[in-house]
């Protein structure tokens, strides 16, 4: 994905934090800051991104939510 502007950087950088962040809390059993980081994660979908980062944010977003469906 090429990232070529501020917002798009800044994106990226939030998911990759995000994935840390989830990673992190699921193994800590702190499940509600994990949905939290995620819910962060999908309000960058209001900024100006291009149309390859948005739909990375989404499908990373939904992948990262793969395990809470179940109990949703």
């Amino acid at each position: 994905i090429k990232a070529c502007s501020k917002d798009n950087k800044t994106a990226m950088k939030l998911i990759h934090e995000t994935i840390n962040q989830v990673t992190s809390n699921m193994e800590s059993l702190n499940f509600n800051v994990a949905i939290a980081a995620i819910r962060k994660l999908t309000n960058a979908l209001s900024l100006e991104l291009s149309t390859e980062i948005k739909q990375s944010i989404l499908e990373i977003a939904i992948r990262l939510l793969n395990p809470f469906i179940p109990h949703l």
